[in-house]
């Protein structure tokens, strides 16, 4: 396996940098928490509880103290196949050394997550330093992952290794036995909450004595010791020319206090800017040239970093140009997409999807051709492109994509066909992978390596049905 085999990939074990917006939180340090000897950490609040940031803070904590630390985005996307090659990804560039490469993905048709997991855990081992891999975002893992792979996982760690999980929701872990034998510890929403001496160290730290302590306080009323909250909060007091009178715009306004913390941010935004992040706001993963193309504007590059510099709700990975938007930032700024002129809406669409076809990160690029309403140009780029997907270990990610697909559209497109057969044979399906690969064998426009992989994937299918002549 290449390390630039998948980009996607790449990016998911990057960690995050830290930027001025990360506070260190003392109550929260490794050493205060006594983390060092639990094997397992869950650490569980809902969206801008400052998950991320903590992970961060302890992830720097331990480089500090000579530890190796791997980190891991989760998605919807990883099945098994996805999961462990993620996970050699990440070891890679969290130790700097490539013998996890080895671990490389056996053919589509093997039954090999569990001896994949167990030659990662090998490596781990191997190491003979503490080792610490972080996996956020664990809410979105597929139910048949955290199953089978991730319960492996957690039920074999080496002396040598703990695992960090971070999520919005608790994951489906066997915590009965973990936290009876003490290998597991919780953190919680309550845990994460900023403390009123907490809130006020960090906006003197920003402020110092222009903002008093009865206005402090009044800050951490209003946001609950939300940590999200309290960023956004500084931001907005950056940019409002009187404090005074923001605090009490905010004190007054009703209903969803995490939505009106990140409207109050927009608003203290010159209007180029909140036009800006509207727009950048349909890219899963946002770059300084895919902007310029969403926007149009060639000042793209320095817009964005100004907007990284000066909010919270833009993130970015070490050694990456590549920057993340805040879940909740970037659902609100949806919203606001969808109030856009319907042609306006379509012209981004197809903006992206041109900027990221360009760049052979078809799967993506099909996604937003098909809501620029061109529908036979995704179609096109899923073809283009679910093959390498499927290749690249997202068998899960490509069985959700063909799926969505109106039957026509995959019927008389070899690729499309052999990527859903391969998917579920990978999955263990051989006898609903079976009709794909008959399809491909009957359209005159299959190439001859299209019937050659359909004719494996028959052969396989008869295999696992125990037809040994007829395979």
């Amino acid at each position: 396996m290449k390390l630039d085999a998948d980009p996607g990939l790449l990016l998911k074990g990057t960690p995050p940098r830290a930027t001025k917006w990360l506070f260190h939180r003392e109550e929260l340090s490794v050493e205060r928490l006594e983390l060092e000897e639990t094997p397992v950490i869950a650490v569980t609040a809902p969206a801008g509880f400052g998950k991320t940031s903590v992970l961060s803070q302890w992830r720097r904590e331990w480089l500090a103290r000579g530890a190796v630390v791997a980190w891991l985005n989760l998605d919807e996307a990883d099945d098994p196949l996805r999961f462990s090659e993620g996970l050699a990804i990440a070891m890679n560039l969290g130790s700097g050394r490539r013998a996890f490469n080895r671990i490389s993905r056996h053919s589509a048709l093997a039954d090999g997550e569990i001896d994949r997991l167990t030659e990662w855990l090998g490596e781990v081992a191997n190491l003979g330093v503490h080792t610490i891999l972080v996996l956020d975002e664990a809410e979105r893992l597929p139910d048949a992952t955290a199953r089978q792979s991730f319960a492996y996982l957690l039920s074999n760690l080496p002396g040598n290794l703990q695992v960090v999980i971070a999520s919005r929701a608790p994951v489906n872990l066997p915590v009965t036995e973990m936290v009876g034998r003490g290998r597991l510890r919780r953190i919680t929403t309550e845990s994460l909450r900023f403390t009123l001496p907490e809130t006020i160290a960090l906006l003197h730290s920003r402020f110092g004595a222009h903002l008093d302590r009865d206005a402090c306080a009044k800050l951490h009323e209003l946001s609950e010791g939300w940590p999200l909250g309290l960023q956004l909060a500084i931001a907005s007091v950056e940019r409002s020319p009187n404090t005074r009178g923001m605090l009490e715009l905010v004190s007054a306004k009703t209903g969803d206090i995490r939505h009106y913390f990140v409207e109050s941010l927009l608003a203290h935004l010159p209007g180029p800017q909140q036009d800006f992040l509207v727009r950048v706001a349909i890219a899963d993963r946002i770059h300084p040239e895919l902007c310029a193309a969403l926007t149009g504007s060639p000042g793209a590059r320095a817009m964005l970093d100004e907007l990284r510099n000066s909010t919270p709700i833009l993130a970015e990975g070490v050694d990456s140009e590549w920057l993340t938007m805040h879940s909740l930032a970037r659902e609100f700024l949806l919203e606001r997409f969808e109030q856009l002129p319907a042609q306006e809406r379509a012209r981004v669409h197809l903006a992206a999807s041109e900027w990221l076809a360009a760049r052979q990160m078809y799967a993506e690029a099909a996604r937003h051709a098909l809501r620029a309403g061109h529908e036979e140009a995704a179609w096109s780029l899923a073809e283009q492109g679910l093959f390498d997907l499927f290749e690249a270990g997202q068998g899960a990610a490509v069985i959700e994509w063909v799926d969505r697909l109106p039957p026509a559209a995959v019927a008389d497109r070899p690729k499309l066909l052999l990527c859903a057969g391969y998917a579920r044979a990978m999955s263990r399906r051989y006898a609903q992978a079976e009709p794909y690969a008959r399809r491909v064998l009957e359209l005159p426009r299959a190439e001859p390596q299209d019937r050659a992989l359909a004719k494996l994937m028959l052969s396989a299918a008869a295999f696992y049905a125990d037809q040994i002549d007829h395979a």
